[in-house]
């Protein structure tokens, strides 16, 4: 006999959120979805490593990864130069995950240091080589009218692997010219107040005092040395001849010996004319200034005389 007690329907499972990706379609489109929102983290969205030269190398350490705007810059290897003109060493990460500019061997084979140092009081030894390689020595020598400086510095270099010189300073000084006497009615000047080569010395004589030989010495290179170009020169005082006017005489001024600015009066004999300045000085070059006068005859006579007739 059936029962007549009512039937309900069992109940349903709700579906959990796992069960949702069960479906293998749904599961595939998901899967093309997230591959490309991963790609950034795992380091696919980047620029590849940067790329590597026979002669350059990075300048530091590489990066894990390189993300777009990130910059490499590269350096020459050891034994290697820039090359001239320069060509482009660094390098950009663009958003295209590529680096720009394309970059290219930037450094020759020839590296080395050509410019050899260059100094004031040294030249180098022997003849320069045409190309200098890491570990080649040089050595400098003292230039003529220099001398080694006490304590001794170093005259060598090195060309170093960077394709630098060691660092190497003056080691010479100037050598000196014999110490010049004390000039009698004189001064002395030197352009560069010492006796050192390359230096003047100036003469001025006082006044009233003529300057013998030469006014300028100078301290030169002679043979391994260095020696004055001459001897000092000597200031002898001035001295004018004794006056002696034609047809005339002095009126005052009588001296044994006349001296610089020393002073005469002229006046001419009678029936004579004077011509020119009556007073005269002893000058600076040993002559009477202004120029000696004259005594011309009766030029006063001779007019009246035409006046007249």
């Amino acid at each position: 006999m059936a029962s007549s007690e009512p039937r309900w329907p069992p109940p349903q499972r709700h579906a959990s959120a796992f069960s949702f990706w069960r479906s293998p379609g749904i599961l595939l489109v998901a899967l093309g979805l997230l591959l490309p929102m991963c790609s950034g983290r795992d380091g696919k969205d980047a620029c590849d490593d940067p790329m590597r030269f026979e002669t350059m190398m990075l300048n530091g350490p590489p990066k894990a990864s390189y993300g777009p705007g990130d910059r490499v810059e590269f350096k020459c290897r050891l034994g290697y130069k820039r090359i001239v003109p320069l060509v482009p060493t660094t390098a950009v990460c663009q958003p295209d995950n590529t680096w720009a500019p394309p970059l290219q061997e930037a450094c020759t084979g020839l590296g080395g240091c050509d410019d050899l140092p260059t100094f004031a009081s040294m030249k180098l030894k022997g003849n320069p080589a045409p190309h200098y390689t890491p570990g080649n020595t040089v050595e400098y020598e003292c230039l003529p009218g220099y001398k080694r400086l006490v304590p001794v510095l170093p005259t060598s270099a090195v060309c170093q692997p960077d394709n630098t010189w060691t660092p190497l300073q003056e080691a010479c000084t100037r050598k000196s010219c014999p110490q010049l006497a004390e000039p009698q009615n004189a001064q002395v000047f030197f352009t560069h107040g010492t006796f050192q080569f390359g230096s003047q010395a100036h003469y001025v004589c006082n006044e009233g005092y003529n300057l013998i030989g030469v006014d300028i010495l100078y301290c030169n290179v002679s043979g391994n040395n260095v020696e004055w170009s001459d001897s000092p020169p000597q200031c002898e005082m001035v001295r004018c001849n004794y006056p002696v006017l034609e047809n005339g005489r002095l009126v005052s001024g009588h001296e044994k010996q006349y001296h610089y600015k020393a002073k005469v009066v002229f006046e001419c004999l009678e029936g004579f004319d004077l011509q020119g300045s009556s007073t005269v000085f002893c000058g600076s070059n040993n002559n009477w200034e202004p120029k000696m006068p004259k005594c011309i005859k009766g030029t006063k006579d001779i007019f009246f005389l035409l006046v007249c007739f």
